[in-house]
């Protein structure tokens, strides 16, 4: 009985390993039997799964230069412009609120960007009834456990509905 069990119980965890986005896990059975060859047979999946992996988050970390990029030149723009109606408003105009508001606005968005450049997995989460969002706060965190069933308590919008999040794969 032990040696049908041993092989499949290994099996089974490097499966439930594999479901938890352990990608980098192999299973290694000695012999020239069928398990083995489902353990060459799964070690392939698994390898395949982590070099898609891979490729997204590389691509992500492409978009993200090129978001950064741009949006660091459009910042830098936008923050001048700023400072030069600060300087042209004096005291004499309301303007210092607004102008605060639009500046923190603008500081937000180049963290969001730059944050963007540490994603390690792709988690989305629901943001508004039928529309899936990238949740940043969850996809750079280092490898962890798989995240929770249910979305944290900060949500990306005030009107975000909790679900659960789960990797977006083809």
């Amino acid at each position: 009985a032990g040696m049908v069990l041993r092989p499949v119980e290994r099996l089974v965890d490097a499966s439930r390993r594999l479901a938890a986005e352990r990608f980098d896990h192999r299973v290694d059975l000695p012999g020239q039997d069928e398990f083995q060859e489902l353990a060459e047979a799964f070690n392939q999946l698994a390898a395949q799964l982590q070099n898609n992996e891979q490729r997204k988050l590389e691509v992500m970390h492409q978009v993200a230069a090129t978001l950064n990029h741009e949006l660091n030149n459009a910042a830098a723009i936008i923050d001048l412009q700023l400072r030069l109606l600060r300087r042209q408003a004096g005291s004499g105009a309301n303007l210092e609120q607004p102008l605060e508001q639009i500046h923190a606005s603008l500081q937000r968005m180049t963290a969001v960007v730059a944050s963007l450049k540490h994603v390690r997995r792709i988690v989305l989460t629901d943001y508004l009834h039928g529309v899936r969002m990238l949740d940043l706060e969850r996809s750079v965190e280092p490898d962890a456990a798989p995240p929770p069933s249910k979305a944290s308590a900060h949500s990306p919008h005030p009107d975000a509905e909790p679900s659960a999040s789960v990797e977006d794969r083809p």
